[in-house]
């Protein structure tokens, strides 16, 4: 279903945009400027995921028990089980993360950057080796791996402007 049985909204369309919406998943999503739609019908996708998941366990159940099980999925209820990392950081932080675009709130360097000659590239730095390799190989600035202002990741996001200018 679009919003669960026996809801308030039981009956009401259930669009992928408006799943979007209404789960929070447009709000954390977008620029900073705007909220932006998933550019796919994830509510659609993740329903499915649900379900298959669902009916995997239904069916070892059976083959355990021998009984049956009724499955329910909504779209809503998918796309809001999403929504737990940013609950975690508006409950741990105090306040819901920004919208940043192809940036990621928590870790730096992660977005679109603009290379010398115009070109995109997308980096997503994960872990301390690559942020020495990244240093090393492709900025070809080694010292900045141990610049305290860029060592570890939390330093990094504190200096975001800063190293998104090197």
């Amino acid at each position: 279903s679009g919003y669960g049985e026996g809801g308030p909204y039981e009956k009401m369309k259930a669009y992928d945009l408006l799943i979007q919406a209404e789960s929070g998943v447009a709000a954390v999503t977008g620029s900073p400027d705007a909220p932006g739609r998933v550019g796919v019908s994830i509510a659609d996708f993740s329903a499915g995921v649900h379900a298959y998941g669902a009916i995997m366990e239904a069916l070892f159940a059976r083959e355990r028990t021998g009984e049956g099980r009724a499955i329910s999925v909504s779209l809503f209820d998918t796309l809001a089980d999403w929504m737990n990392v940013p609950l975690f950081h508006s409950d741990l932080a105090g306040k819901a993360p920004k919208r940043v675009g192809l940036r990621h709130p928590s870790i730096a360097p992660y977005g679109v950057f603009v290379c010398a000659n115009d070109e995109p590239i997308v980096l997503a730095i994960q872990n301390a080796r690559e942020w020495v390799r990244l240093c090393e190989t492709v900025l070809q600035k080694p010292e900045m791996a141990t610049d305290p202002d860029f060592a570890d990741n939390e330093a990094r996001v504190v200096n975001r402007p800063a190293l998104e200018a090197e």
